[in-house]
């Protein structure tokens, strides 16, 4: 008897276990037809590029094809991302900004792309001269502060302008009004300034004298805001009382710390007055109004606004000098003005105001 022996081979496999193969998805062709007979539509990400200007609000259209949802990167604007299909965004500063929109559209990633927005700065602030009241007539305004290659444009109520472009105009005035002018730069960026004009009676004509003072100010810094407050009294009560910054420069006490040169800082807020309610003409201007329907008599009474001032750095002193125009309306619709100047120091952090100029009240 013969004895058979069975010999069966066992391969054995060693490594990562192999899993079936699942095909990636088949590019899109924008040639293909589909099953129902209709053309192929690809996804594709795609935005507009648009010109911004700082401070101003600007809508990015979306472009993209076949998208499901948008996310959009946004630096140096507010808001700095968004799930907007076409966001609008703020660029506080000028410069380039690389924009970046994903979108989801089928694909198995998302699809995404980069384009660069360049935002362009404002032109300066016009500084407007001229009168205030309308019994000048023709009268003559003049922006004081012209800047190359920006062109200007006048607006009046209660009057006509001639020319209505240029550095200057002149207005024929039938009553009390406004008086406005619109610097517009290459980029079409755009700032104005406004001011209003009294009418002219003459049962009752403007002050000779200034029936108020300033009786002291100080500049504290708040929450990171330079909080210029003036205190005003007055002879009698008042109707309307405006601030206007007119005009600033700054020095510093090193040339390593900045170059001495002029600026125009903004009014970024008011505060509460008793008995007042208040108004910014053009937000973030150099004008702040505070009015009353019926005469509030003012007896050292604060007006503080926010002051935009330029960062200080810490490292050395710098010297802000600046001048603001008060225009104070009494209960007879009598408006007096003062300008006065005022210089305030920032040594290492600690803001000292330099000076404290009074005005007594007439005689």
């Amino acid at each position: 008897m013969k004895a058979i022996i069975a010999i069966c081979a066992i391969t054995i496999l060693t490594g990562a276990p192999v899993y079936p193969q699942v095909p990636a998805p088949a590019p899109c062709t924008p040639t293909a037809v589909t099953a129902s007979g209709h053309p192929n539509i690809c996804a594709k990400a795609d935005f507009g590029v648009v010109s911004a200007c700082a401070g101003t609000g600007v809508t990015i259209p979306n472009q993209s094809t076949g998208a499901t949802s948008s996310t959009w990167t946004l630096p140096g604007g507010t808001p700095s991302s968004s799930t907007a299909v076409s966001p609008s965004v703020v660029w506080a500063g000028a410069g380039s900004f690389p924009v970046k929109l994903c979108i989801n559209g089928g694909t198995a990633a998302p699809l995404c792309i980069t384009k660069t927005i360049i935002v362009n700065a404002a032109p300066a602030v016009p500084i407007l001269t001229g009168p205030t009241t309308s019994c000048q007539n023709p009268a003559t305004y003049c922006v004081t502060n012209p800047q190359a290659g920006v062109s200007y444009s006048w607006f009046a109520t209660g009057g006509t302008v001639n020319p209505a472009s240029g550095t200057c105009t002149t207005v024929n005035w039938t009553s009390a009004g406004v008086i406005a002018v619109t610097a517009t730069n290459k980029a079409g960026c755009k700032s104005s300034r406004r001011m209003e004009v009294a009418g002219c009676t003459t049962h009752n004509p403007c002050c000779d004298k200034p029936q108020f003072k300033i009786d002291s100010w100080s500049m504290p810094l708040a929450g990171g805001n330079y909080v210029f407050t003036p205190v005003l009294t007055t002879v009698g009560p008042v109707k309307r009382v405006v601030i206007d910054v007119i005009s600033a420069d700054i020095s510093y006490s090193s040339p390593a710390c900045g170059t001495a040169h002029t600026f125009l800082p903004s009014i970024s807020g008011l505060h509460p007055v008793s008995g007042f309610g208040s108004w910014q003409p053009v937000a973030n201007s150099t004008e702040a109004v505070w009015y009353a329907s019926t005469g509030v008599p003012l007896n050292l009474v604060a007006f503080p606004i926010d002051l935009a001032l330029p960062p200080h750095s810490g490292a050395c002193s710098d010297t802000v000098h600046f001048c603001v125009k008060y225009t104070v309306t009494n209960g007879e619709c009598r408006t007096c003005e003062i300008v006065q100047c005022y210089t305030f120091t920032r040594k290492l952090n600690i803001d000292t105001p330099a000076e404290n100029n009074n005005n007594p009240l007439p005689n």
